[in-house]
């Protein structure tokens, strides 16, 4: 499949085998599905080291592209900032610090990379085994898991209400939270 595909075991924390996917080629997953339905898919990956891009990916069900927001799908990198010690110009300015890439185990669930669709992207799956295979689009990555979970069923919003109302919890009201922007 011209996948470059390298086994690690135990890394950086994460026990248990992780594949090693280049940015060209394929890898297959068979999955047995017991219930029929929608299924949320997440990953667990570890953004290993490439040229810095978002981690992009296909995700095919049996040879085919179940919709178009799977075409195209972002795993995304952790930056930090080099300093927490803001520097200023001249002008007193703050001079935004450099980022560096500080990679962690990551379990994400799928997004559109083009943000048209905010929610989760999902599956329909029949009864049966079904074959999942991720595309490499851009940049490697080292996939530890892909875990389908169909427990994601949203309660309409009067019963909701009513279960946190059932636990005493109260509308907050004139609390003021804030965020500096600049701190990444």
């Amino acid at each position: 499949d011209g996948m470059q595909v390298k086994e690690y075991t135990n890394y950086k924390g994460m026990s248990g085998t992780s594949i090693y996917t280049g940015e060209k080629g394929y890898i297959d997953y068979n999955v047995n599905i017991e219930q029929e339905g929608f299924y949320d898919i997440s990953i667990v990956y570890y953004p290993i080291e490439g040229t810095g891009g978002s981690i992009q990916r296909a995700i095919f069900v049996d040879d085919t592209l179940p919709y178009k927001e799977l075409g195209v799908v972002e795993f995304q990198r952790i930056y930090v900032n080099t300093t927490n010690k803001w520097q200023r110009d001249n002008r007193g300015n703050d001079i935004i610090p450099e980022q560096k890439e500080n990679p962690a185990w990551i379990t994400s669930y799928c997004y559109d990379s083009e943000g048209y669709i905010t929610e989760n992207l999902s599956l329909y799956l029949t009864k049966g085994v079904h074959k999942i295979t991720l595309y490499s689009i851009r940049e490697p990555m080292l996939l530890h898991k892909i875990i389908l979970d169909n427990s994601s069923k949203v309660s309409p919003y009067s019963e909701a209400i009513k279960n946190l109302d059932g636990k005493g919890i109260k509308d907050t009201s004139n609390q003021e939270i804030r965020i500096e922007a600049e701190d990444a």
